[in-house]
């Protein structure tokens, strides 16, 4: 697929000499933003009636917003019924890094995904180089995992892994 153009943004009040205290955001090509938007239509039609229900992050009309207003609700009512109510929040650091691609891939033929969109999504999601633009110098072009994050596909892994 495409090659990106990543630049490191400082995330404020971080450290400038640390790299972890940056951000990196890729700019797509057009090209690879039309790509994406096709392959994220098509794996959404091919997983939605099998996510379950209860999943709203990175799902149209199921924003993450609804999620907590249900969570509040179900806590209230625990609440005013005299239950014992706790909750319980997981924020995995770095998650669209550490997709296991092995996983992943077994995971789409578990959901019965077609094939072709499960080679197209490996393909995208593993041949992307980045070139790096920091303090007027540029990397050499490498693999970039900022240009899976930077990638709406990304949201759809992390979603499916849990499936």
């Amino acid at each position: 697929m495409e090659d990106c153009y990543c630049s490191p943004i400082l995330n404020p009040g971080k450290n400038p000499r640390d790299p972890s205290s940056y951000r990196p955001i890729s700019l797509l090509s057009s090209l690879s933003k039309i790509a994406e938007a096709v392959i994220l239509k098509r794996l959404a039609e091919a997983t939605e009636d099998q996510l379950i229900p209860f999943q709203f992050g990175f799902r149209k009309n199921l924003p993450t917003v609804q999620q907590l207003l249900r969570i509040t609700e179900v806590i209230r009512e625990g609440m005013d019924d005299g239950w014992d109510t706790g909750a319980v929040s997981l924020d995995i650091v770095k998650a669209f890094d550490r997709v296991w691609m092995d996983g992943l891939v077994y995971k789409l033929i578990e959901l019965r995904v077609p094939g072709s969109i499960i080679r197209l999504i490996a393909t995208y999601l593993s041949t992307r180089k980045a070139l790096c633009h920091s303090s007027r110098e540029f990397s050499l072009l490498g693999a970039c995992n900022s240009c899976r994050n930077s990638s709406g596909i990304q949201g759809w892994t992390i979603l499916v892994q849990g499936a």
